[in-house]
């Protein structure tokens, strides 16, 4: 049976140059995302210059060489993960799993001296065990190398695998396998070496902003002034920096898996977009304002953004809500530039279910009073909560922070 590898012919990166002859020729690529994100990352996709091709609930697909990862690992904000398709099939059993993965060559993509892991999902009512899956996968892999490779096969290495190979099985029998470009989550930006109370997802938050229709870029018309008062480690507050600073989502110290690839090309032969990080450009003026009641929070949300590189982008500030938006309205107003607040209050078991009532009352009493005219995008799982607001909601977006179904509402403030 012919494998379905996912190429073309003299593969070619989106400037038109040939690949390296050595360098798999893959023609495609997938970015994966929390539920609900789906529509926001095809956006972003596309302002990137790819044809999306496909997509599905968590994942889309488009049109990209090898050459084009680098780029597309750092500039996707709302990706959890980017995968290199090597194969897509349907088959019955385990075992047509295994002689399909087995008819992949795997000797040209994962050399013997070299580690690999498997990472398996299933949702198929016939192949239910993902760990069984799993080591079917795995010995198919190896079992090619020893063929092709005098015998020789590669590692396992559950920690730090030089290939991580991700193989999903659909509701109806399909499978992909795909290798891991980042290996890690791209949530994880490493800014937040530390974390408060529920944090929320780094992708998530640039979700929201992109979704309240955020700029991302400074010099396009004038940028609203951005508020938070519920910030927490500050990761709405930091995303939004970075993005109208025109920085990647990724901090540039990040090794990603595709580096440890043997064949792929030195950082200086892959094509990555510019990230205006050099610090030769004077910072903008502050026009992000983020601020938390706890001040140990507060602290981390300080440190993270520090570590992100614009701490001197946001200003943040110790307080309830009920004092800090009152007081950031008696500072901005008098200009009346554009408001946008962007926020994840508190929800669930976080406080008394009273106190959050009244916390909700009270946040749509300040909006309505001190920001009349402008917009509030408010991440919220619980729609009694929201109608404590008494504020009627223009939209609602479904999006999942980690394993908690959410709304994203939009309040026009008029």
């Amino acid at each position: 049976m012919r494998p379905a590898v996912i190429l073309r012919k003299a593969p070619r990166n989106a400037a038109g140059k040939v690949l390296p002859p050595d360098l798999p020729p893959f023609s495609e690529l997938a970015a994966t995302c929390g539920g609900g994100l789906e529509l926001l990352l095809e956006e972003e996709i596309r302002n990137l210059g790819y044809s999306v091709l496909r997509r599905r609930p968590g994942v889309v697909y488009f049109r990209a060489t090898l050459l084009e990862v680098p780029r597309c690992i750092t500039q996707l904000r709302t990706a959890s993960r980017l995968l290199v398709p090597v194969d897509r099939s349907t088959v019955n059993a385990y075992d047509g799993a295994y002689h399909r993965i087995l008819s992949i060559p795997w000797e040209t993509i994962i050399p013997p001296e070299h580690t690999f892991a498997i990472t398996a999902t299933t949702r198929s009512p016939v192949m239910k065990d993902h760990r069984f899956l799993a080591m079917r996968t795995k010995d198919a892999i190896v079992d090619r190398q020893r063929g092709a490779c005098a015998g020789r096969r590669s590692s396992i290495d559950r920690k730090t695998p030089v290939f991580r190979v991700v193989v999903f099985v659909d509701e109806n029998k399909g499978v992909e396998v795909s290798l891991d470009a980042g290996d890690a989550p791209l949530h994880e930006r490493g800014y937040r070496k530390e974390a408060g109370e529920a944090p929320l997802r780094e992708t998530v938050a640039a979700a929201m902003l992109l979704q309240a229709g955020y700029p991302v870029r400074i010099g396009e018309g004038r940028p609203p002034v951005l508020i938070d008062p519920f910030c927490g480690s500050g990761t709405i507050a930091i995303e939004a920096a970075l993005m109208l600073a025109g920085r990647a989502a990724q901090l540039p110290d990040r090794l990603f898996a595709y580096r440890r690839w043997p064949w792929f090309p030195p950082a200086g032969e892959t094509e990555s977009a510019p990230d205006r990080s050099d610090g030769e450009a004077a910072p903008p003026p502050v026009r992000i304002f983020a601020s938390d009641r706890d001040g140990e929070v507060l602290d981390l949300a300080r440190r993270n953004a520090n570590r992100a590189g614009v701490g001197q982008m946001i200003e943040f500030s110790q307080g309830d809500v009920r004092e800090r938006l009152p007081a950031l309205a008696g500072r901005i107003r008098p200009g009346r530039p554009e408001v946008l607040v962007v926020t994840n209050p508190p929800y669930g078991e976080r406080l008394d279910r009273d106190d959050l009532g009244a916390l909700y009352r009270d946040l749509g009493t300040l909006l309505k009073e001190h920001m009349p005219g402008g917009t509030a995008h408010v991440l919220c799982s619980d729609r009694d909560l929201m109608h404590r607001t008494g504020l009627r909601a223009a939209g609602r977006v479904p999006m999942f922070n980690g394993g908690i179904a959410c709304r994203l509402y939009r309040l026009d403030l008029r």
